[in-house]
């Protein structure tokens, strides 16, 4: 995705609605968890156009090496990086004060695939990361309202207490309507992500009405993105992409007609920022579905072989199908697209190229940067070498 290197055209008027939003009051401290995974890592460069360099503070559960930076295809300069795990309240707590955040992005996280096979370190890293993060934001607010009546302090204290929390279609169930899923139904999640998602919604409204805290959260599809996969559901779309450069044939581990909605990380970092920046009068709930279209597996294949016409297929459906099947065929944004004018831009064929252009540039760069590393190597024996004729 090239976007995220030299900057979405789209983040600049966003920024013009944002600093007019904000009018006269002091610039949002940024606190993003979970920022180097799937969507983190793509979502930073968006966050620092948005909010400012400065502005913005990286965190996650392991803080990347400076050289693993620099392998990243994005421009990281200057990035204030923290190690910080959501479970640890005193830690994060710690942050929010030294940094003096105001606004949290909670990405911290842990998928579908993943959490069935650990559930109990979903359960804490989900659910008590969450409340933990939701209840800096309501000692942020409540520090604001402290200093807002000390003599002289008003200015120092946050200008709101703002929390994005992205939910997924993993809150719906099997008794859930299959198709065009509404924003309001009943939810019945069979699967400890989808329970703990579940779980963040009613927290977050729950924190936005007793005590005021600017909670926004959107109930995202599968993801497709040229970043590598974090244990989803919907990861045999990348799969099957990266297997079909490689090696002309790919795999899914979904049935060929089990069909899921799904985004663009392009779109799903712009309805994000569309809603982080939205005026909450704008706005007639908390959480939303958003999506852009929905597939099967056998149409991602049908898609693939108009760009690599002698691909082939197998389908080995594995434990991740039960999840699946779980899941809505397809949901019902309405509200977004009225409230925010939400609106997506890639379908699926426009994805198909995409990452296939990407993973292609990306894999020629390795390849490009592995025929440096050998070409060094092989310099540094000759002058060894060299050395050892002028000495013998």
């Amino acid at each position: 995705m090239s976007g995220a290197q030299t900057g979405y055209r789209w983040v600049q008027g966003l920024r013009q609605q944002y600093a007019k939003n904000l009018g006269s009051q002091e610039k949002d401290m940024v606190l993003v968890t979970g920022a180097f995974g799937q969507i983190g890592r793509d979502f930073m460069p968006i966050l620092r156009q948005l909010f400012g360099e400065e502005n913005v503070i990286a965190s996650d559960v392991a803080k990347p090496t400076a050289s693993k930076l620099n392998e990243e295809r994005y421009d990281y300069d200057n990035l204030q990086t923290i190690e910080l795990d959501v479970c640890d309240r005193g830690a994060l707590k710690d942050a929010v004060k030294s940094f003096k955040v105001n606004r949290i992005v909670h990405l911290a996280t842990m998928l579908s695939a993943v959490g069935e096979k650990l559930p109990m370190k979903a359960h804490d890293v989900n659910v008590q990361g969450s409340l933990n993060i939701l209840e800096c934001a309501r000692e942020i607010k409540q520090n604001k309202a402290f200093s807002a009546s000390g003599a002289g302090t008003a200015k120092e204290a946050p200008t709101v207490a703002s929390v994005f929390a992205p939910s997924s279609i993993a809150v719906f169930g099997p008794s859930t309507p299959q198709d065009m899923t509404p924003d309001d139904v009943v939810c019945s999640p069979t699967t400890m992500y989808g329970i703990s998602k579940l779980h963040l919604e009613c927290l977050g409204n729950y924190y936005h009405e007793r005590y005021g805290i600017d909670f926004r959260s959107l109930r995202f599809p599968g993801i497709i993105s040229a970043s590598a996969p974090g244990g989803g559901t919907t990861d045999y779309v990348m799969d099957m992409y990266s297997e079909a450069l490689k090696y002309n044939q790919c795999t899914s581990f979904l049935s060929e007609d089990i069909e899921l909605p799904f985004m663009h990380m392009e779109d799903c970092l712009r309805s994000a920022i569309e809603l982080l920046v939205a005026p909450s009068e704008s706005l007639t709930r908390r959480v939303y579905n958003v999506t852009a279209f929905s597939a099967t597996p056998r149409e991602v294949y049908e898609s693939i072989r108009k760009f690599i016409p002698e691909i082939q297929v197998q389908y080995e459906p594995d434990y991740r199908e039960e999840i699946a099947l779980t899941w809505p065929n397809s949901v019902d944004d309405s509200y977004a697209r009225r409230d925010w004018n939400w609106q997506h831009t890639y379908d699926l064929d426009d994805i198909t190229k995409d990452i296939l252009d990407a993973l292609a540039a990306e894999r020629m760069a390795n390849m490009a940067k592995f025929r440096r590393k050998l070409q060094d190597r092989q310099r540094a024996q000759e002058k060894v070498q060299d050395q050892e004729k002028a000495t013998s």
